[in-house]
């Protein structure tokens, strides 16, 4: 089956150069506009935007292995419950990878509430963790913060991809 062929998700369809530029977007994302694009606690997540769509480009193996990556770049670059990001981000990857070769995944807008739907997940695992324990603080912080930060997440990477991937 040619990647061309009808149900083949559109990132998967996107030139190697094109994805390349992706890529090197979401990482100086993550290392230089995460902080100054915050309002209110919510940033957009270049990394999870890199790891959504690289495994909806490479499926499940692919995306765990991206996740795995991204994870460990997260996690130098907040320097506190060190494997965590790694550990859901490999989930996801997994997890939307698998998605990617079981599901038709070609339908508008499909990958952005896989987007969102990543992000919530991903958030309940860290915030739950942090929180160690404090519900108080894990509520406070997921109910206010994660939904906006879900969906700024979704709209910065619905952008970039449909920017740099041409759709």
């Amino acid at each position: 089956m040619s990647l061309t062929a009808r149900g083949t998700p559109w990132v998967a369809r996107m030139s190697s150069r094109r994805f390349v530029l992706l890529v090197l977007v979401c990482v100086i994302g993550a290392l230089l506009l995460e902080g100054p694009l915050e309002v209110r606690g919510a940033s957009p997540d270049f990394v999870l935007i890199l790891v959504v769509y690289g495994a909806i480009r490479t499926g499940a193996l692919g995306g765990s292995v991206l996740g795995f990556a991204g994870g460990l770049f997260r996690d130098t670059l907040l320097l506190m419950h060190f494997g965590l990001h790694s550990l859901g981000l490999t989930v996801i990857g997994y997890v939307v990878g698998k998605m990617r070769e079981s599901l038709y995944l070609d339908a508008p807008a499909i990958d952005t509430l896989i987007l969102a739907g990543s992000k919530m997940l991903l958030d309940v695992l860290v915030l739950g963790v942090a929180s160690g324990g404090a519900w108080k603080a894990f509520e406070m912080r997921f109910f206010w913060e994660s939904p906006a930060s879900a969906l700024y997440t979704t709209l910065a990477g619905a952008l970039l991809a449909r920017l740099i991937g041409g759709r």
